[in-house]
């Protein structure tokens, strides 16, 4: 049988050319106890559960979740293809606006003038003692309804879906239709 012997390093001569660059790297790597391990990737950005907007106008891209947004006093909110979307705010000195979205829940806190419901299925909106001379504007929307206080509780409200138009002899009249069961 026959042994084999250990080289020492001294036996061999220096690598040259591209060899030489990758040993000098797998020296460095391979002295030493060893490399740290790497950080941990940092998790990965999400939209945050709830953020407040103090500016003067709040305007969003989709939404497609549960976001809950607390707003201070602004100019005008717009809300535009959001699903599942929460609205919470203070006081608007314009108007609040949902276009093409679905199971919307708005809640005003403070005071607003108008508030405009586009295009939107099911929206759900809490008004406030201050708030309960707005106006509320909708066209093309439907499962509407507004919740107003009542001591410690809501009352529900619907907002009429269905409508009747007939002629009066000079001009048309318009006014919720009346349910036939």
């Amino acid at each position: 049988m026959v042994q084999k012997e250990k080289a020492s390093k001294d036996e061999f001569p220096p690598p040259q050319g591209p060899v030489a660059s990758t040993a000098s790297v797998f020296s460095v790597l391979s002295s030493g106890p060893g490399l740290p391990p790497p950080p941990p990737p940092p998790p990965p950005p999400g939209p945050p559960p709830l953020f407040e907007n103090e500016g003067k106008n709040e305007e969003s891209s989709p939404s497609r979740s549960a976001l809950f947004a607390q707003l201070n006093q602004g100019e005008a909110i717009t809300k535009d293809n959001c699903k599942k979307f929460g609205l919470v705010f203070d006081n608007v000195v314009g108007i609040v606006e949902v276009i093409n979205s679905k199971d919307i829940q708005i809640q005003v806190m403070g005071r607003v003038p108008t508030i405009s419901i586009n295009k939107t299925e099911g929206c759900h909106l809490y008004l406030s003692e201050d708030a309960l001379d707005c106006e509320i504007v909708s066209a093309k929307s439907s499962e509407m309804n507004v919740l107003i206080p009542q001591g410690d509780d809501y009352r529900e409200f619907p907002i009429p879906e269905q409508f009747k138009t007939v002629w009066d002899g000079s001009k048309l009249v318009t006014e919720p239709a009346e349910i036939m069961a």
